[in-house]
């Protein structure tokens, strides 16, 4: 939904989702779609790597505390990004004439952090490294599907990853691991119902 109100096409066929990107005819990510999706706010490294400008809402969705996205935002500041969040409208207002690659140290393990700037860092100018980066499986997941599509990126050591940017990505088929909390989910009805 946030990449469709963006301008990318994409069709569904069954548990298929192909997803065509075009060229966008929008940087801004709806308040509606952002204030009901807490990963909307992942599209910021993207927009800006590829198209120089973003307008992202301040980010909804899970409510498991504060979740704010300062750790997402000062890190591509780094990479050499401005951004400003309007108080009035809810708006982040981001531009990078270009990324380029940086040593970021998170204060604190980020995972939504960790993947919005992997995908920031496969088009920036140079190398990236994430210290203190999320070790979660969904992450792997992510570094395998850019791999694919033509990233350059290792996990270094224990919660590090290094990027190399490259100069553009291409497509890939790419089969998504099944949901983690589902399992745990299916495995604790089990135990309880014997």
């Amino acid at each position: 939904e946030v990449l469709k109100g963006l301008g990318v096409t994409y069709s569904l066929d069954g548990h298929t989702l192909r997803i065509q990107n075009g060229h966008l005819k929008d940087r801004t990510v709806s308040l509606e779609a952002g204030a009901r999706l807490r990963t909307s706010s992942m599209v910021l490294g993207p927009l800006l790597a590829r198209y120089h400008e973003a307008k992202i809402p301040n980010p909804g969705g899970c409510r498991l505390g504060a979740r704010p996205i300062d750790r997402h935002v000062s890190a591509l500041r780094q990479m050499g990004a401005t951004i400003d969040y309007n108080s009035k409208d809810g708006y982040f207002y981001a531009k990078a004439d270009t990324l380029t690659g940086a040593t970021i140290a998170f204060p604190k393990n980020t995972h939504t952090g960790t993947e919005t700037l992997i995908l920031a860092a496969v088009l920036a100018r140079g190398t990236t490294v994430l210290k203190n980066a999320a070790e979660e499986v969904e992450v792997d997941e992510l570094i395998s599907l850019l791999t694919s599509m033509g990233a350059r990126i290792a996990r270094s050591k224990s919660r590090e990853i290094t990027i190399t940017g490259v100069a553009s990505l291409h497509g890939a088929t790419h089969t998504i691991m099944p949901d983690r909390n589902e399992e745990v989910t299916f495995a604790i009805a089990a135990a309880i119902t014997r």
